[in-house]
């Protein structure tokens, strides 16, 4: 009699990007919403977290980030401001290596062309 086993071998990858977050300009404006996207592969699955001009984005009334849904992180910022202008971009992290996407600039203009925005 001949037993067959199937070994299943895992190889670790580090996390790639697919895709970045995109460069981004918006008008300052009430209730102007805008979401963010970045893709990444990696085994095993990994975390993912966003950043903002280097500084980890902690998530408030206004900044969501989604659940890691089909290899997709999102980031969505509502009732944007002026505030909010910089470069994002993605960190995933699994056991074999950190990697960090390429960014993404937000820009905010005003509102009205001759008004000054506000911060």
């Amino acid at each position: 009699m001949i037993i067959l086993r199937h070994l299943l071998f895992f190889f670790p990858d580090p996390p790639t990007f697919t895709s970045s977050p995109q460069n981004v300009t918006v008008i300052e404006e009430q209730n102007r919403n805008l979401t963010l996207n970045c893709t990444v592969n990696g085994s095993p699955t990994p975390d993912v977290k966003w950043t903002k001009d280097g500084i980890d984005i902690s998530e408030n009334q206004r900044i969501n980030v989604s659940e890691f849904i089909g290899n997709t992180s999102s980031l969505t910022i509502t009732n944007i401001k002026r505030g909010d202008e910089g470069q994002y971009r993605c960190m995933a992290n699994n056991r074999v290596k950190t990697t960090i996407s390429a960014p993404g600039k937000l820009t905010v203009n005003c509102e009205y062309y001759f008004s000054d925005c506000i911060a």
